[in-house]
């Protein structure tokens, strides 16, 4: 095929494309089809029918204002509530048994597993920081989660 030929080839598919792409683009049917499912996406629903169709399947409908005064009744019931979140925080108790050879290390991995401290990491910034890690003593302690780093340390040296 010679190149004018070949042009003009070309020419006529960007031509076809751009006709179909055009009437496409232009014309404002309802319906359009999903791809490869072959069905039609139904034209969008009016505010109160999506609200009517909502409360049907049991679900709430707020407007604006009811959510931002249900939200602030959340906040003030929060802050009323956070007395009683303390009080309802557990305690936890563990016998700590330090054995021959335990690095501080061990200690702490320990106790954040018994969930007595948070932190191992506070744990043994304060040991190193007292230069407390050789006077580890071995036994058996019970200690709490409501104890402080401080008291752990002064009951196990």
């Amino acid at each position: 095929m010679p190149s004018s030929g070949l042009q003009q080839f070309a020419g006529g598919l960007f031509l076809a494309t751009a006709l179909i792409g055009g009437a496409l683009y232009f014309t404002n049917e309802q319906e359009d089809t999903s791809e490869g499912s072959g069905e039609t996406k139904k034209p969008m629903m009016a505010t109160v029918d999506l609200i009517e169709r909502l409360e049907n399947e049991n679900y709430v409908v707020l407007d604006a204002e009811e959510f931002a005064s249900l939200q602030t009744q959340l906040e003030e019931a929060g802050e009323n509530n956070t007395d009683e979140d303390e009080l309802n925080e557990a305690t936890y108790v563990m016998i700590l048994q330090i054995s021959a050879g335990m690095t501080s290390n061990d200690v702490a991995k320990h106790l954040e597993l018994g969930q007595i401290i948070e932190n191992e990491q506070d744990f043994l910034s304060y040991v190193a920081t007292n230069q407390l890690s050789h006077r580890l003593k071995t036994g058996q302690y019970e200690v709490t989660s409501e104890m402080s780093i401080e008291e752990i340390v002064e009951l196990i040296t």
